[in-house]
């Protein structure tokens, strides 16, 4: 008999290269624990191994996307206070103002994310000014959207394998959730998760996002390159990239030899681990550069003093916070999900930041429904509303 949990939770993460489902239960403490995982190549969706790991029956899961078709932009909308003082209705009617934006009928929205309020352009705060007063409110928000075929297509096939979809969040401010601190968010910085297909950007400054982009050349490119130059099968490629690679020529070591096959007839080669680090820090460097070309078009590369966090699964290749820091030219770190209970070895790494974004997410949704006072009521409805109707609609 499958075990009963309280309040469960579950992840979904589908990425180019694999699928990586979580299942989890938000304990009393607000604390999230693992009880089960479920990893495989993307060749369909499976949750059947993370049913057997947790031992529950999975029904609804909250899922991430990607893909070079997302978009990003910031909205401004402003509300006269009705009776002078701010209200949760007149935050529920700023923010429903800023999201107004006309949406191309080929696209779907996907997230709109508060990012601060001010009260007769005195100054902006963070939080909601309910109780204030004032004659004109303003909000200013970061929406997300997506290619409309794209997102459906996603949702359709979640639906297919008799799953509930409670929300969908873009990959880009999932990884920063897992791997981000609240310090770095305030003080401004680049979180960049280099995936299989896809690099995705988010900029946070103010403790809020402020631009996301997703960039769609990633470790496939890499993997692809040393096929092609090496001349062996692509499979053989990642297996090498993944145990001998390094991104940065300079760190692989002289005299460094790696056994690799060839093609089909023919005998195994040596290669000299400088010769493979330098297709790989070829490839990194195209990376890296259009990161910093979206890094500067939004207008905020001053401002980030928490420099670059790096995560994804090829942020753990020997030499990429070196090489990122040379182009880059400012700090550069690795980031892991913050974990240390059941599965930690598993999921404190960072191939595993969305699906613990998504997480981290899912607790924090938990914990406003559980406490959140008159004050968080609008905000919650108005998040709410937008989920229904996303969700409802496809």
């Amino acid at each position: 008999m499958a075990r009963e949990y309280k309040d469960l939770i579950v992840a979904l993460d589908i990425g180019s290269a694999k699928v990586m489902t979580l299942v989890g239960e938000v304990r009393p403490s607000g604390e999230v624990q693992l009880a089960g995982l479920g990893s495989a190549a993307s060749e369909g969706i499976k949750r059947g191994v993370a049913e057997l790991t947790a031992d529950c029956k999975i029904g609804h899961v909250r899922i991430g996307i990607s893909g070079e078709h997302i978009r990003g932009t910031n909205s401004t909308g402003v509300v006269a206070i009705r009776d002078r003082e701010v209200t949760a209705n007149d935050v529920e009617h700023v923010d429903d103002t800023a999201a107004a934006i006309r949406i191309p009928s080929d696209r779907s929205l996907l997230l709109i994310a508060p990012q601060e309020y001010a009260i007769d352009q005195q100054g902006y705060v963070r939080e909601p000014p309910i109780g204030m007063s004032g004659i004109r409110l303003e909000a200013n928000v970061h929406i997300i959207t997506g290619a409309h075929s794209a997102v459906q297509n996603l949702i359709r096939c979640v639906r297919r394998c008799g799953l509930a979809i409670d929300q969908i969040i873009p990959n880009p401010l999932a990884s920063s959730m897992a791997v981000l601190g609240a310090d770095e968010r305030e003080l401004g910085v680049a979180c960049v998760d280099i995936g299989a297909g896809t690099t995705d950007l988010a900029i946070f400054k103010g403790g809020a996002i402020r631009h996301t982009a997703v960039i769609p050349m990633a470790g496939q490119r890499m993997t692809e390159d040393i096929a092609r130059v090496v001349q062996i099968p692509m499979q053989a490629a990642e297996d090498i990239k993944t145990a001998h690679g390094c991104a940065k020529t300079m760190l692989a070591g002289l005299n460094a030899n790696i056994e690799v096959p060839s093609l089909q007839g023919s005998d195994a080669r040596m290669l000299d681990r400088q010769t493979l680090a330098s297709i790989i820090e070829a490839r990194v460097e195209d990376i890296f550069t259009l990161v910093q070309g979206e890094i500067r078009d939004s207008g905020l590369e001053a401002d980030l003093t928490g420099g670059v966090v790096l995560t994804g699964g090829a942020a753990l290749m020997e030499g990429m916070a070196e090489l990122a820091e040379d182009i880059f030219l400012m700090r550069v770190r690795r980031g892991a999900p913050h974990y240390n209970c059941s599965l930690s070895e598993m999921v404190a790494q960072p191939y595993a930041a969305t699906a613990m974004g998504l997480m981290e997410d899912a607790r924090q949704e938990r914990l406003h429904e559980r406490s959140a006072p008159p004050r968080a009521a609008a905000a919650a409805a108005f998040w709410g509303r937008v989920r229904d109707f996303f969700v409802g609609n496809f």
